[in-house]
């Protein structure tokens, strides 16, 4: 009887973590955002509810996304925050491979993003957090892409946005084994 409270215990404490966030998936890339975030990718099905709520249809959101350069643009549901990831071919190397002194000489290369705030790692890559005003972006290059994901908040920056941000990178998986 104990052992059935104890595993009753443990899975209600995780049920809410299974729903807080949504997996996305962009072929080669996936990657979770929260669930409190409405997800636009150029691949979503016509018939996706989002589209009837945005007024707007999956062939439109594609050249849209399309014609920034973008992977995926999520928005918080109450208006938060933006987030957009974006994707260019780089025949660079991956950053998790470079030492911290190449990472600064990248970091000044991308200064226009802002100012370096610190590098962060996952399992799969090295990003260059910079901040500018209200916006956050992690910048990566892994498997010869460049990847910049930002955060544009409605007002300023809270250190819960950082949080989802960096939760969001170190949940990208680049294929990378599969």
């Amino acid at each position: 009887m104990k052992k059935a409270i104890i595993v009753l215990c443990i899975a209600v404490m995780i049920l809410p973590l299974a729903a807080a966030a949504s997996q996305v998936d962009l072929g080669k890339l996936s990657l979770a955002v929260p669930a409190s975030c409405d997800v636009f990718t150029p691949g979503m099905r016509p018939d996706d509810p989002l589209l009837a709520l945005y007024g707007t249809s999956a062939e439109q959101v594609a050249r849209d996304l399309g014609s920034q350069g973008l992977l995926m643009m999520a928005r918080e549901i109450a208006g938060a925050y933006t987030i957009t990831l974006s994707f260019q071919p780089d025949a660079g190397p991956d950053y998790s491979g470079m030492a911290e002194s190449e990472l600064m000489n990248e970091a000044q290369l991308n200064a226009q993003s802002g100012a370096l705030d610190s590098v962060l790692y996952s399992r799969q890559a090295a990003f260059l957090v910079l901040r500018s005003g209200n916006a956050l972006s992690l910048i990566t290059r892994v498997n010869g892409a460049f990847y910049r994901l930002v955060l544009k908040a409605q007002g300023s920056l809270a250190g819960q946005m950082t949080d989802i941000l960096e939760k969001i990178a170190q949940s990208m998986d680049f294929g990378r084994g599969q």
